[in-house]
């Protein structure tokens, strides 16, 4: 397990197995300078075994979530009725910009997320996710904007907006 672990781990990895090696390389010294140990001998290289492979099942894992790369929330949009009134209020009580702003819609920044204000007869509650691939959800619409989104529902009937800029 040493050996495939220096030639196929990251580096990260392969110093907590050489540090946990030097150890197990003592103790293996110790119990052999014990002479019948046998029984807890094997029961010492089962135990370093289960060590390694738990580290190396969490490495991997944590490589797995490091590496893949996840869709970007784009913004949230909920229903008002004034738009003018909406923003004032949000800009009044929250730390936040104005992007967009005119009597239909308008789109206030916040740190990590956009959110989109909309009248509910011009667009649905919804929540926008950037993709590239916006063509595979659907027939594409081009927005004053010049962004391209098609409108989808998941399972429980949420409205999605699938959007590339």
């Amino acid at each position: 397990i040493f050996d495939y672990a220096l030639s196929n781990i990251q580096p990260s990895f392969c110093t907590l197995l050489q540090r946990y090696a030097a150890a197990v390389f003592l103790l293996e010294a110790k119990l052999k300078g014990v002479g019948k140990l046998g029984f807890y001998h094997s029961l010492y290289y089962q135990n370093t075994y289960c060590f390694i492979n738990f580290h190396y099942q969490n490495f991997k894992n944590s490589i797995k979530r490091v590496k893949m790369k996840k869709d970007i929330l784009d913004h949230v949009a909920i229903c008002t009725d004034d738009i003018n009134k909406s923003v004032e209020w949000y800009t009044e009580n929250f730390k936040c910009d104005i992007l967009y702003q005119d009597s239909s819609w308008a789109m206030l920044e916040f740190d990590n997320v956009k959110l989109a204000l909309v009248l509910p007869e011009q667009h649905p509650f919804h929540f926008a996710i950037l993709k590239d691939n916006v063509e595979d959800y659907g027939k594409p619409v081009t927005h004053r904007d010049g962004s391209v989104s098609v409108y989808i529902k998941d399972r429980s009937g949420n409205n999605i907006e699938i959007l590339r800029y």
